[in-house]
Parts: structure tokens; C-alpha cells; sequence
């Protein structure tokens, strides 16, 4: 029974060691969520004071096609501020809360946190963000106790939350398909590990996406493509006419109240984090779409996120039609992300508004 005792007490030092210290999420798969959040999670915390007030964006994938650092340096020459990107794909608010406790314990670090919002009036999604097993996982390096017991209390799905807790307790069990990767191909993810060291210098200087959907054509009744740019993968087109579908009628006002509900929950965390300190929330809808498409267009009626922020000295919600005029075909390169025409123009506008918010 000792023996049994000190294995299982063994194992558990070991799997603090490794898992829950963040020690693995440097070697875990950059193709992942996770593992691409582990990697912004390090850059910031890597990443020495820049001397001027730094403004910090949060975000996925569209704010990372949106928004250049390089482009707010280059047009803003006079400028006190930073931008700190911070977008990584298929992360949401909930993720975006426990990143900023992390980075910015003592709530002092940035000037502004900038909050990208695919549309203030919620769209029927029909992904239970709130109960994705995925986000304990992207988590697991950076929450102490407190937080586990937190986020445990959040997942209400009973066949999801026994994972959420046995990987509050053994952190290896959220890594098991990622660390079942490494062992089959381990030169392959050292090697992919190697090529991400240059990232951040690509992304800067990356101008954004070639193309647009000026002559995409779709058939709606079908939700099908008709003719599409040469340059759409079999993976865009995939990605294109499942958000040409009609979602079932009976299901799209739960989806919504359920997506608004988290999106409430998970903004107004963030805002009250920095309740009473000096760095300002900054609410921004970015461009939506190239065109009104039913899994993403809101439903009559459907609840408005600006309804549930109270503005505040410290809290700001940009008007939602500040980039509408780049909601067209010419401005996207697929039906989720804009091209580097609309990443030069929103980067320009988004840099006057938040310049003008801090009196830069």
C-alpha cells in the first residue's frame, strides 16, 4: 500500500511538474489552440516594457487579419502608444478573462485593453462555449487553486464537467492526444517549434491577406458555391457554405440566448477586473461580414451585447457602425476575415479612436 501511495504521490509531483507548471505548453503543438495560445501567453510574459503605454488586443483570428502592429508604428510616428496583439485563433471572452489575470495580475501593465466583438447583437452559434473541454486544457499553465475552482464552477454540462475536475487534478489528462502526437512524431514537433520562433517577426511584417470575393457566387437555396475565387482551399469553401445554411428554426433562438448569456458573463468579468484601476476597456465590433450569411447573421430580436456594458470613465464601446462601410466583398478574402485593404483601413481608424480615448 505504500508503494501504491508514493507512485500515486510520484505521479502527481510529476504532473505539476510538467503540465500544470506551463513546462509542457512550451513544447505542446503550435497547430492547436492551446498550443498557439501557449505561445502568446509566453510572448507577453517574455517580453520586456517597450518605455511607452502599451495597449493591449485581445481577439482571434479576425483581429489577427484586422489589425497591424506595424501599420498603427508606420502611420503613428508621434504617437506614446504601443499595440500589443494578443489575438490568437478560436479563443473566446472566457479564454481572454484568465489570459489577462495572468499577464496582468496587479492590473497596472497596459494603458487600455482593446475587446474585438464579431457583432454586438449576438448571432445564433451553435457551440456550447461555456462547456468546451478544449478551454481547461488552454488554461491549465497559468491558474492557480482559486481560478481551477472557478472555472470548474462555470462548466455546467454534467458529462463535461468530471473531465474539467480529474484535469484540475491531473493536468497530463488535458494534454493526452497532444503529448500522443509528440511521442509518434517528435522531430516533427521540434521542428515546427523551430519554425514558430520566427513568427512574431512575420506577423509584424505580414501586410495581410492578397484577394478578395468580389466574384464569389453562391447558391443560396443550397447554401453551395457556385464559382469562388482560385485562391479558396477546399477548407474555405467548407468553411464558406456552412455559414450559407439555414440553421434549424427551432434551435436558433436557445443558440442565441445561451451564446449571449456567455459573451454577458465573460465581458462583464473582464470589465469588473479592471473596475477601479487606470486602464481603460475598449469595445470595438470589427468588420462582420462580406455579406449577410444565416449562421452568422443575428435573428429579430436577438439581445445586443451594448445593451449589457454600462459605459464607464474607464469603459468605452466604439459605435457599431465605425467600420460598416468595410462590410463588402472588396474587403474580405474569405467570408471570415478581411484582406489587407480593410486591415489598412481599420488599423488606421482603430488607432485615431484609441489615441483619442487615452489623449495621445
Amino acid at each position: 500500500m505504500l508503494v501504491v501511495l508514493l507512485s500515486m504521490l510520484a505521479f502527481v509531483v510529476l504532473d505539476s511538474a510538467i503540465f500544470r507548471s506551463g513546462l509542457y505548453a512550451n513544447i505542446s503543438s503550435t497547430r492547436s489552440v492551446a498550443g498557439h495560445f501557449a505561445g502568446v501567453v509566453r510572448s507577453q510574459l517574455a517580453t520586456a516594457p517597450s518605455g511607452k503605454r502599451e495597449v493591449l488586443v485581445l481577439g482571434h483570428s479576425k483581429i489577427e487579419a484586422a489589425l497591424s502592429e506595424k501599420i498603427f508604428d508606420q502611420e503613428n510616428p508621434d504617437s506614446h502608444l504601443k499595440l500589443v496583439l494578443a489575438a490568437s485563433g478560436g479563443t473566446t471572452e472566457k479564454m481572454w478573462y484568465y489570459l489577462l489575470k495572468h499577464v496582468d495580475p496587479n492590473r497596472s501593465r497596459f494603458a487600455a485593453i482593446v475587446v474585438p466583438m464579431d457583432t454586438y447583437r449576438t448571432p445564433p452559434l451553435e457551440t456550447d462555449c461555456e462547456n468546451q473541454i478544449d478551454v481547461a486544457q488552454l488554461l491549465a499553465p497559468m491558474l492557480d487553486i482559486a481560478d481551477w475552482r472557478d472555472l470548474i464552477g462555470t462548466y455546467t454540462n454534467p458529462d463535461v464537467r468530471p473531465k474539467v475536475v480529474l484535469g484540475a487534478l491531473v493536468s497530463s489528462h488535458l494534454y493526452a492526444l497532444d503529448l500522443q502526437d509528440l511521442l509518434v512524431h517528435p522531430m516533427g514537433r521540434f521542428q515546427e517549434l523551430e519554425q514558430v520562433k520566427g513568427n512574431a517577426k512575420f506577423l509584424y511584417n505580414w501586410d495581410g491577406y492578397e484577394g478578395d470575393l468580389e466574384t464569389l457566387e453562391v447558391d443560396r437555396a443550397k447554401g453551395k458555391i457556385l464559382h469562388a475565387p482560385a485562391y479558396l482551399d477546399a477548407f474555405r469553401r467548407a468553411e464558406a457554405e456552412v455559414r450559407f445554411r439555414v440553421p434549424p428554426r427551432e434551435l436558433v433562438a436557445g443558440w442565441t440566448q445561451r451564446y449571449h448569456a456567455f459573451r454577458r458573463e465573460w465581458v462583464t468579468r473582464i470589465i469588473d477586473f479592471y473596475a477601479g484601476s487606470d486602464t481603460k476597456v475598449i469595445f470595438v465590433q470589427v468588420p462582420r461580414w462580406p455579406f449577410l450569411m444565416p449562421l452568422l447573421t443575428p435573428i429579430d430580436g436577438a439581445p445586443n451585447l451594448r445593451d449589457d456594458i454600462v459605459a464607464s470613465k474607464n469603459v468605452t464601446v466604439l459605435d457599431e457602425s465605425q467600420f460598416e462601410d468595410l462590410e463588402k466583398p472588396y474587403y474580405f478574402y474569405d467570408v471570415l476575415h478581411v484582406n489587407k485593404r480593410a486591415r489598412r483601413e481599420f488599423t488606421i481608424r482603430l488607432a485615431k479612436s484609441v489615441r483619442a480615448l487615452l489623449g495621445d
